[in-house]
Parts: C-alpha cells; sequence; structure tokens
C-alpha cells in the first residue's frame, strides 16, 4: 500500500515537474540576446557601462554633441547587438543630415540621480543637446544604490537618508513579511515563476504585490522620498544645462507589456506634476498606441525590455518631436 501510495505521488509529480522545467528551458532559450561591445567607465568611483566610448567622446573637442541619458531601454540591452535599438538607428537617419555626433550613455539599471552624475562629467564639450529619456521605475530606482547616496548626499540632494554600508532603510521592498511575498522571493529565481508572476497583473487584489505595478503607489503619493527626489533631480538636470547653455528635452518611453487604453498610465501624474515645476516631459504613449504592432512589444516572455520594432517606433518619435 505504502508503495503504491509512493510510485501515485512520483507519477504525479513528475507530472506536473516535467512540463515546468520544459518550459523554463523554453523560457531560458527565448529571453537571450545578441552580445555587443560595451564600454566601461568609472564616474565618482561608481562603475557604469555604456555602448559608445566616452574616450571618442572627450578626445572629439571640435564637434557639437548630442547625449542621450537613460537607463537599459536607452542602453538598448537587447537590440543594440544589431544595432537595432533607438538611439542606433536615430543615429543612422541623422548621420547625413545633421553635423553633429550622438552618444549613448544610457546605462543599465541606473536611475535620475545618475544622470545627473554622467550629465555633469561629460557636459563640457560642446554639448550641444541632452536627451533624458524616462521610464516607469525611474522613480524607485534613484534611493536604492548606496554608492548613489553617497552622490546624493554629495549634492546635498537627500537629507533624510544618511550614508550606508549595506541595508538601505528606505523600505524598498514595500510588501515585505507577506505570505505572497515571501513565496515570490522564494521562487523568483526561475522564469516560469517570473512568467506566471507577471500575468497575476490581472487581478486588482493582486496587483500590488506582482507585476511592474509595484511602482504605482509611488507615482500617487506626492510626499514619498521617492517623489520628491525624483521631482528634485529633474530639476537639478535642468538646471545645470541651461546654465551652460545646452538645449535639454525630457522624453518617457513608456513600458509596452500592455499598450492598451485602459492602462493605468499612472507616470502620467507625473509628467502632470513635473510640469507644474517647469519640467516638461514629452510622452510617446499616444504615438506608441498608434503605431504599436501588437498590444505587447516586448522582447520575451519574461524580459519587459522593449523589442526591436518598439525601438524602431521609439526611433521614429525621436526623430518626429525631440530632433
Amino acid at each position: 500500500m505504502i508503495k503504491k501510495i509512493f510510485f501515485i505521488f512520483i507519477t504525479v509529480s513528475f507530472s506536473f515537474a516535467l512540463p515546468l522545467i520544459l518550459f523554463e528551458i523554453y523560457l531560458i532559450y527565448d529571453q537571450k540576446y545578441p552580445p555587443y561591445e560595451q564600454f566601461e567607465y568609472k564616474i565618482e568611483n561608481i562603475k557604469y557601462k555604456f555602448n559608445d566610448n566616452p574616450k571618442k567622446y572627450s578626445s572629439d573637442i571640435s564637434s557639437e554633441k548630442v547625449i542621450f541619458l537613460g537607463d537599459s531601454f536607452v542602453y538598448g540591452n537587447v537590440c543594440a547587438g544589431n544595432k537595432k535599438d533607438f538611439v542606433n538607428r536615430v543615429k543612422s537617419e541623422i548621420k547625413n543630415k545633421k553635423n553633429y555626433q550622438i552618444f549613448n550613455f544610457g546605462s543599465y539599471a541606473r536611475g535620475p540621480s545618475d544622470y545627473l552624475l554622467i550629465f555633469n562629467h561629460f557636459k563640457e564639450n560642446n554639448l550641444k543637446k541632452l536627451i533624458v529619456v524616462l521610464n516607469y521605475n525611474d522613480i524607485a530606482i534613484n534611493v536604492v544604490d548606496c554608492k548613489t547616496i553617497k552622490v546624493l548626499n554629495k549634492l546635498g540632494l537627500i537629507e533624510n537618508i544618511k550614508l550606508c554600508d549595506k541595508i538601505l532603510n528606505t523600505n524598498v521592498d514595500r510588501y515585505s513579511g507577506t505570505f505572497l511575498k515571501s513565496l515570490d522571493n522564494f521562487l523568483e529565481n526561475t522564469y516560469v515563476w517570473r512568467f506566471i508572476r507577471e500575468k497575476l497583473y490581472i487581478f486588482p487584489f493582486l496587483r500590488k504585490y506582482y507585476g511592474r505595478t509595484t511602482f504605482e503607489s509611488l507615482y500617487q503619493n506626492k510626499n514619498t522620498i521617492y517623489y520628491k527626489t525624483y521631482i528634485e533631480l529633474l530639476n537639478v538636470i535642468k538646471r545645470e544645462a541651461e546654465n551652460i547653455g545646452t538645449e535639454i528635452e525630457f522624453v518617457y518611453f513608456p513600458e509596452v507589456n500592455y499598450l492598451k487604453k485602459d492602462n493605468p498610465k499612472y507616470w502620467k501624474l507625473f509628467i502632470n506634476e513635473a510640469k507644474k515645476n517647469n519640467i516638461e516631459v514629452k510622452d510617446s504613449w499616444e504615438y506608441f498606441l498608434e503605431n504599436k504592432k501588437s498590444n505587447d512589444m516586448r522582447w520575451s516572455l519574461t524580459d519587459y525590455h522593449p523589442n526591436c520594432k518598439a525601438h524602431k517606433i521609439m526611433s521614429e518619435y525621436i526623430l518626429k518631436y525631440v530632433l
């Protein structure tokens, strides 16, 4: 009897496990993208990776220049290998039409504090225009890294967050301690669970725990350190650019996994607030809705970076409304 129960248990477990294992293998393959050359560069002892060579930028003292700043959406994470990211597309389109050089200094997993730091480092070299491309998670990524906080302290932008060693007391994990979040932490290293987790977005009572919508509360509360720092950083970037006569544009690159009219669009709350602070942010959302190839234009089932068709749409928007 015990052997029979054990055999049934093994059979049932294997029946469930095998499809999940096969799906995990497929998802691992699905999210791969072409490799590309990257340039490591240190600023204020923070290591960045860029698609364009900073040494080339610094050595060219005659050409007028345009710099793109942003996170992995600008970095071109999944499309740069084939030069199909939007910055490379823009370069290709205006190569023989404009007399300035374009440099992509977007960097993976960075935020507005880094954009300010990178801009200040490169600004003294015939910089004609600065284009800062903002993304949904920029509001939360300002104060989650110790090195970044040291820079912010140095700039006098954060008064109530002290220098840190390893752990920040900033309530980064806003739902820690719940059973659902504990389960998430346990399973999050698998692609299958990442896939399932994002699908839980369709259940309103789970949205605060899963999906990219964990940022929604930050966009709705103007009194958080995240919100205030975000506004202040954009203000400083704008002021610093204007002080040296550099044109500046803030552009919003939307997440492309849910390109539907009923998307909550919480980032628009911030864009409206930024406008009250004399910060104009061009929002490409409507342009994406008009030109989308599908409602979901991410790279893969588990990688939320825009695919190369989405990058093409963004390049068209930049060429039409920004450059």
